[in-house]
């Protein structure tokens, strides 16, 4: 291939790093050997791609250079001539950039251990120089958790980075409202909502006073911001604040960026939320494109823009084709993520609402079942457990078992309104689900009083009479007039 495309042609590279991994494979093999087919593999990718390693081909060959270095250094075979033979390559900052593509390809548990073990070392050898880089490595390690759905965990890695932050002698107010949107970050995944709000408007207000209001880290502070007003309904600030992101990102990052694609997401999330589906279908496909450029085939955000296409086409009522989806994401999540989180739940979710549309109950109570598993190991009171509560709600009443559907709706509620207060869509979605446990024991003055509930609420969101629960809560309660009316 050296004759056909010269020494410095890309599928070279490719070739080094079989030739790598190959070595690597060997019961006596040589990690000089593999590590040097690796380097010479990223030195002709660094000729085509620049200083880019968000790349899936330069992230493969530092995956396969840790995978080198972690055999090496457990290997109880042979000792090192040398025991710091690696010594040059810890100090290049190879640990963190091999953990850096862990991270950028959805391999987050690999990703956390390298940067571990990079934490360990700044604090082995920190002598007042190091603080930067363990604080920028407690950042990374807490956004990993964050991915990974382990919130506490992120918050103890954020908060040791602010201690740090605080304790340095030329502290700027920058760098403590930096370290702040962190905070408020894992504030909002607890349900923390007005708390993180409040962060993070704050933290915005610091930094545009440092930084202009075109900057890249305001715009992703003004994305989280937006984040939360989405979720918590309130869709004119959110529509208004995660366009603001946007165009500061395109016209500073492009369009291609992480960020810029993460704010894009959310977008298309806002304009599901909205009932525009033709519209988000679009969007998603479009970010599709851009993420499979960027990550390669395999990787979690890919991942939840099938999920999110799936709900689309669900909406659509073509429930084979959003199944599809919705499996594809489920298999690509198992095996790129390796572990449940709070993202897998999600998925079983969509899954068990799909199963039940098919009528197959008891395979969508398995799913139900396991997604509540996977959020309790979240925390018992986390605010999404209300989305697996209310499902198994739905799949009890179906099952004729009316105390536990009972049960599980008022435990809903309980979290639901902790969460987000009386008026907050998914308030109406328990009070639909109770009114059909009502309708089929009869108790229609009941029924239609939590059906009329569920309709005030969507009201006060601003849902238009089109949107899908509007629809669904009123042909509820047509149904519970039309059975009272056969009752009598």
């Amino acid at each position: 291939e050296i004759y056909l495309y010269g020494g410095s042609h890309p599928r070279i590279a490719r070739l080094l790093n079989y030739m790598g991994l190959a070595e690597l494979e060997r019961s006596d093999f040589d990690g000089d050997v593999a590590m040097d087919y690796l380097h010479e593999a990223l030195n002709i990718q660094k000729l085509h791609l620049g200083p880019n390693e968000i790349n899936p081909d330069v992230s493969e060959t530092l995956v396969n250079m840790g995978a080198v270095y972690y055999k090496e250094r457990n290997s109880f075979k042979k000792i090192r001539a040398k025991k710091d033979s690696y010594k040059s390559f810890i100090e290049s900052g190879m640990l963190g950039k091999i953990a850096f593509a862990h991270s950028e390809r959805g391999e987050y548990i690999m990703a956390m251990n390298f940067y571990d073990e990079v934490l360990e070392l700044l604090k082995n050898k920190d002598d007042g120089r190091c603080t930067n880089r363990i604080v920028a490595t407690l950042k990374s390690l807490g956004s990993l958790n964050v991915k990974a759905g382990r919130f506490t965990v992120a918050n103890d890695h954020y908060m040791q980075a602010l201690d740090l932050i605080e304790s340095c002698d030329d502290v700027s107010p920058l760098d403590i409202a930096n370290a702040k949107v962190d905070i408020g970050i894992i504030k909002y995944h607890s349900g923390e909502f007005k708390e993180a709000a409040k962060l993070l408007e704050n933290s915005v207000s610091v930094q545009r006073a440092n930084l202009s209001n075109e900057h890249p880290r305001v715009a992703k502070t003004l994305f989280h911001l937006g984040v939360i007003k989405r979720t918590t309904c309130d869709f004119e600030r959110a529509s208004y604040t995660l366009k603001q992101a946007q165009r500061i990102q395109i016209s500073l990052l492009q369009e291609d960026h992480p960020d810029t694609i993460y704010t894009q997401m959310e977008i298309g999330k806002l304009l599901l939320d909205s009932d525009k589906v033709d519209d988000a279908i679009t969007q998603f496909e479009s970010i599709f494109k851009n993420q499979r450029h960027l990550f390669g085939s395999e990787h979690p955000d890919l991942a939840q823009t099938l999920y999110y296409i799936g709900i689309c086409l669900a909406r659509k009522g073509d429930v084979s084709k959003a199944m599809k989806y919705s499996e594809r994401c489920f298999r690509m999540q198992q095996k790129v993520l390796k572990f449940d989180c709070p993202a897998i739940a999600s998925t079983l979710d969509q899954i068990g609402l799909l199963l039940l549309r098919n009528g197959k109950v008891q395979k969508a109570s398995k799913a139900f079942d396991h997604s509540l598993q996977i959020r309790r190991e979240v925390g018992e009171e986390h605010y999404e457990i209300a989305y697996s509560l209310l499902n198994m709600g739905q799949i009890s009443t179906l099952k004729r078992s009316y105390n536990d559907a009972l049960f599980y709706y008022k435990d809903a509620m309980r979290i639901a309104v902790r969460s987000f207060g009386l008026e907050h869509p998914l308030i109406g979605d328990i009070h639909v689900g109770v009114g059909n446990l009502n309708t089929r024991k009869c108790h229609f003055d009941e029924a239609k009083k939590e059906l009329l509930l569920a309709l005030d609420i969507y009201k006060k969101s601003l849902f238009p009479e089109t949107h899908f629960k509007v629809k669904k809560a009123k042909e509820d309660l047509k149904r519970v007039q039309h059975e009272e009316e056969l009752c009598v």
